[in-house]
């Protein structure tokens, strides 16, 4: 049995919580993918941290189920995240202990000064510092600047999330494929439908195209 581990963060008021929603919701119908996780919704206040777990458990063909095997804990264990999905810098920081080698991070380079910075004038760090800091954890790291790319294609950052999932589908890492993920699309929004497919594709082509420049 192959686990896959996903981690989000962010601050309250970007999607991390939907994201994990959808990251979930894509395996539901396959009878060969257990998943399970949690998120972090007492601080999910706008500009509050978050964070948003996604656990799989993948029946290899021609493996049988042995639960003994499957993911028993809605936590990831240190070092053990294959994808550390980071929608603000600074949260990026916060949950290092489930990154290694293995680790394909995904940042979000777009600023949300906590509050801290804002009311007593705080030092936010510099953001070369902080990709520095990733890149020691990790060879694998890649960084978008998703809200600019929502604001680029739709005027606004709402679906800045969905650009990150299809960063995260680009890894190759994920147990679905980018087909699974638009059906999931379709079924778990009401409206808004082809934007949000659009998005999709933003994210997943601007990871492979920052993936080709390095």
């Amino acid at each position: 049995m192959r686990k896959v581990n996903v981690m989000i963060v962010g601050v309250g008021g970007q999607g991390a919580i939907t994201q994990g929603q959808l990251l979930k919701q894509a395996v539901l119908d396959n009878p060969n993918i257990i998943v399970t996780g949690t998120e972090t919704r007492g601080a999910a206040q706008r500009e509050g941290s978050v964070n948003s777990t996604i656990r799989y458990a993948v029946v290899e063909p021609g493996e049988e189920f042995d639960e003994r095997k499957s993911v028993h804990s809605v936590l990831i264990p240190a070092g053990e995240a294959d994808i550390y999905i980071a929608l603000e810098p600074v949260e990026a920081l916060r949950e290092l202990t489930v990154v290694s080698e293995k680790t394909s991070i995904i940042l979000n380079s777009y600023v949300i000064k906590p509050m801290t910075c804002v009311v007593d004038g705080s030092p936010y760090p510099e953001l070369q510092s902080m990709i520095s800091i990733l890149k020691e954890c990790s060879p694998d790291v890649v960084v978008l600047n998703a809200n600019e790319l929502a604001r680029e294609a739709f005027g606004d950052f709402q679906k800045m999330n969905v650009i990150m999932t299809g960063a995260a589908l680009a890894t190759g890492k994920l147990p679905f494929s980018y087909e699974d993920m638009e059906k999931t699309i379709k079924k778990y929004f009401k409206y808004d439908i082809e934007d949000n497919l659009k998005a999709l594709k933003i994210g997943y082509d601007a990871y492979k195209n920052a993936k080709k420049a390095t």
